[in-house]
C-alpha cells in the first residue's frame, strides 16, 4: 500500500495517523511504499473501521 493510498483510504494524513496510533509528524516521515508495519495496521484498521471489506483483490483494495 502506498502512503497516498492510505491516506486517501482515510481522508487526511491526521485521521490516518489516528487510525495507526501513531503521532501525525510519522506519517509525513514515512517512504511513499509503506513498510509492511504500517501497511498491515492500516489495513486492519480500514476494515475495524469499516471502511473497506475484508476482501482484498489480488493485492488492490476493494472499496465497497
Amino acid at each position: 500500500m502506498t502512503k497516498t493510498e492510505a491516506i486517501q483510504l482515510f481522508g487526511s494524513k491526521q485521521a490516518l495517523a489516528e487510525a495507526l496510533g501513531v503521532h501525525r509528524s510519522l506519517i509525513s516521515k514515512l517512504p511513499d511504499q509503506l513498510p509492511t508495519k504500517y501497511s498491515d495496521r492500516a489495513t486492519g484498521a480500514a476494515i475495524r473501521l469499516g471502511r473497506v471489506s475484508p476482501r482484498l483483490v489480488a493485492g488492490t483494495w476493494r472499496l465497497d
